[in-house]
């Protein structure tokens, strides 16, 4: 079965406990990016094994990041950053996405660039009543239970994005790579 391979980052220093690298293993094999892509969108056993994993991390809050992904690096070992982000606890602010939301509907997710056009922001639309899991990836899939539609929604759109990122991405992004960052 699937477990973590844990890293070290090469950080020092006070800070250096706070970020935790991690490779997706079968067994003692890393898997690639394309095993990994395969396995979210054709395995909801995996989906809901690494979302354990990362609900398990200790954190309060987490920014998750992965290395930049090219159709040329897709036979590269899937691997993450876990950074240990306490600032991302806080109360929700929809004012920065307000004009993003205004014609998504409910259950479901919003792409866009962001600022610097490297990346796709991948935003599920808040439901007024469950507001507070919105600020930050642990406290959205920790209260994914009882928002499993909006969770599967997202892991979808981050799949679609993945398996299409080439020229799609181009078009919305301005380059063909892709690195995927939830924080």
């Amino acid at each position: 079965m699937w477990n973590l391979e844990n890293t070290s980052v090469g950080t020092t220093g006070k800070h250096s406990d706070r970020v935790k690298n991690y490779f997706v293993c079968e067994g003692d094999r890393r898997l690639n990016y394309d095993e990994v892509i395969e396995l979210w969108v054709q395995s909801d056993s995996f989906n809901e094994w690494y979302t354990s994993q990362l609900t398990s991390h200790p954190s309060k809050a987490i920014r998750w990041e992965t290395p930049c992904l090219t159709v040329h690096n897709l036979d590269r070992d899937f691997e993450f950053v876990l950074v240990d982000s306490p600032g991302l606890d806080r109360p929700v602010n929809q004012r920065p996405f307000a004009e993003k939301f205004k014609d998504s509907k409910a259950n479901s997710v919003i792409t866009f660039p962001n600022l610097g056009r490297n990346g796709i922001m991948v935003v599920p639309t808040p439901e007024p009543e469950n507001r507070s899991y919105y600020c930050h990836l642990l406290s959205f899939l920790r209260g994914a239970s009882t928002l499993g539609k909006i969770a599967s929604v997202v892991d979808r759109e981050v799949t679609n994005i993945a398996i299409n990122f080439g020229a799609p991405l181009e078009k919305r992004c301005g380059n063909a790579s892709m690195k995927f960052r939830y924080g």
